[in-house]
């Protein structure tokens, strides 16, 4: 993925703590509707009354009948309620900084394997509406990375061999690195300029402790959730319209 607009994101701060001032400001509860989940206790092992008959088949395709939907309202607000506390414990100085580096970079790169790969191909897609030069790494068009540049990765476990081989590269050519991960001790975090760190569980994590969720759910939940509120704040800084943005929509589709 890549747009062909020129750079045209202004300056938005001139160091990160004017941005950080701007996104405690952005953030304030004046500006949004706090969101207010009680986790609730949830068995996942429960057997509802009226649940899940069985897989049912037909002609050889799997059929579910719905489970209760009380236990349906449960799963959603577990889910919100550990993403919420997982944005809330998000350093918000590192969120200015990566604010800084997207917004100076000469253009960004952003790679990432599985689930967290769509992720940032989302957020690549939010930065290219702003102007932004946006790549997604192993893409057919993406060119080198070079002095100027930047590149975001993200990895739960900071171990995937393909993210840590990218960041060396990155770095080799003198181009700034993000990481995105919820491992504090990985061995990419050296080559970062900046390690935003996730409170949550890496995919390896089978004890439910930080999530009663498969994998690395939280984790790929978050990293959404904290580039949207990014390019949010990116958006109502740069000035432009909401016509603006829409002009660089694909309309090839």
């Amino acid at each position: 993925m890549r747009t062909s607009a020129e750079h045209t994101l202004p300056a938005v701060g001139k160091n990160a703590d004017e941005m950080s001032r701007k996104w405690n400001k952005l953030c304030s509860p004046s500006a949004f509707i706090p969101l207010s989940v009680q986790a609730e206790a949830f068995e996942w092992n429960e057997k509802p009354k009226n649940a899940i008959e069985a897989l049912k088949t037909d002609r050889g395709h799997a059929k579910l009948v719905t489970a209760r939907t009380t236990s349906s309202q449960k799963a959603i607000r577990r889910i919100l309620s550990e993403t919420e506390h997982s944005l809330s414990l998000l350093e918000r100085d590192k969120l200015a900084m990566l604010g800084e580096l997207i917004a100076g970079a000469s253009r960004i790169f952003v790679y990432g394997v599985g689930r967290s790969g769509l992720v940032l191909r989302t957020a690549a897609m939010r930065m290219m509406h702003l102007g932004l030069t946006t790549f997604v790494v192993g893409d057919c068009t993406t060119p080198a990375i070079n002095s100027g540049d930047l590149l975001i990765v993200a990895s739960g476990s900071g171990s995937t061999s393909s993210v840590v081989h990218a960041a060396k590269t990155a770095k080799q050519k003198n181009a700034k690195v993000v990481v995105i991960t919820a491992n504090g001790d990985a061995d990419v975090n050296r080559l970062a300029d900046l390690v935003v760190f996730i409170t949550a569980a890496v995919k390896e994590d089978r004890g439910q402790t930080l999530s009663m969720q498969f994998a690395g759910s939280l984790f790929e939940q978050t990293v959404f959730f904290l580039f949207e509120s990014l390019f949010l704040l990116l958006w109502r800084l740069s000035g432009l319209s909401a016509e603006q943005l829409f002009r660089r929509h694909a309309n090839l589709e």
